[in-house]
């Protein structure tokens, strides 16, 4: 009778192990089953992110794709600093006798502070004084422009000299030739750079 009770203990014992360690087993299985999923998932959510991210970089590098700026476009001079360039439109000297004032039109300033508005219908105005421009003809046939107050008094008989790019003052020149520019004078002179208008 001991010998079946030891026999019945150890049996009860080798199943309470086998038990044990067959729920041992279920969990551990269980465990990696639940690390297998997260893993997948992860790696799904991973491809998902990468798939997002590639067809956000695609849609952001098409190049046909413009998107519509709310403000206007401007130009602006090559500077130092600058890969932008802008066409500088010379003047036509030749079509400006001819009273068309389509390359001399615009507003225009001197490194003193002036400013010269000049409109294509030859109205214009210099530091917010209305004035005239004039094309006139001299005793000797020559043609030049001329600007006025816009009450009919001369400006001092102010002439509009013109110059184009590469174009220098024939009595001396301390401007920059690169651009087009205008000079208000009285007679002919080698006047200070600051004097000189340029194109704004």
């Amino acid at each position: 009778m001991k010998k079946l009770i030891i026999l019945s203990g150890v049996a009860l014992m080798s199943l309470t192990l086998v038990a044990c360690s067959s729920e041992k087993a279920s969990k551990t299985k269980s465990s990696e089953e639940k690390i297998e999923v997260t893993s997948q998932t992860s790696t799904t959510e991973s491809s998902v992110s990468t798939e997002s991210t590639k067809s956000i970089e695609s849609e952001t590098s098409s190049p046909e794709e413009v998107l519509p700026s709310s403000e206007p476009e401007t130009s602006t001079e090559v500077t130092p600093d600058s890969s932008t360039e802008v066409q500088e439109v010379d003047l036509d000297e030749a079509a400006i006798l001819n009273n068309d004032f389509t390359t001399l039109s615009g507003t225009w300033g001197a490194g003193n502070g002036n400013i010269l508005i000049i409109n294509p219908d030859h109205s214009a105005t210099l530091n917010g004084e209305a004035q005239t421009i004039t094309v006139d003809t001299v005793s000797s046939g020559q043609k030049v422009l001329n600007i006025r107050m816009a009450t009919g008094v001369a400006r001092a008989g102010a002439a509009i000299e013109t110059l184009k790019v590469g174009e220098k003052n024939p009595y001396g020149d301390q401007s920059d030739t690169s651009k087009p520019r205008l000079l208000l004078v009285q007679s002919g002179s080698n006047s200070p750079a600051e004097e000189y208008f340029y194109r704004k």
